[in-house]
């Protein structure tokens, strides 16, 4: 098995995913709820750029811990995208839930979906280290 510790991803890479995380999502979370009042769009929108500059930061490190624990190179390319955005999607909608997000699936299906394909460009990624 491989070091967890010699497969890294770049400092500027998870910089630059988490800039784009919080402002694309935050800003579709604050959209996707414009049926709703400002303050309930901003608590939306503020909550999914937080959750998702976490997240991003989280499905790096997840992504990577499962990669380097398969030595199974199909698995390795497929099993931490599905297990890591199982994970945080699972959070990310508990989150939407406590702060009174009203479009919850709304808020959060497309950034799941990009989740996963961020996590399968993380795995590639890893591949390629």
């Amino acid at each position: 098995m491989k070091n967890t510790l010699s497969i890294q991803t770049s400092p500027k890479y998870k910089l630059i995913s988490t800039i784009l995380a919080f402002f694309a999502w935050g800003g579709w979370a604050f959209y996707a709820n414009r049926a709703f009042d400002l303050s309930t769009r901003a608590v939306s929108g503020i909550t999914q750029g937080i959750a998702s500059v976490i997240i991003t930061l989280v499905m790096i490190q997840i992504v990577t811990w499962i990669f380097s624990q398969i030595t199974n190179r199909y698995l390795q390319s497929i099993f931490p995208a599905v297990i890591t955005v199982s994970i945080t999607g699972s959070g990310l909608i508990f989150v939407h839930y406590l702060v009174g997000t009203p479009e919850i699936i709304t808020t959060v299906a497309p950034g799941l979906i990009c989740a996963f394909f961020f996590c399968l460009l993380t795995t590639y990624k890893l591949i390629r280290i």
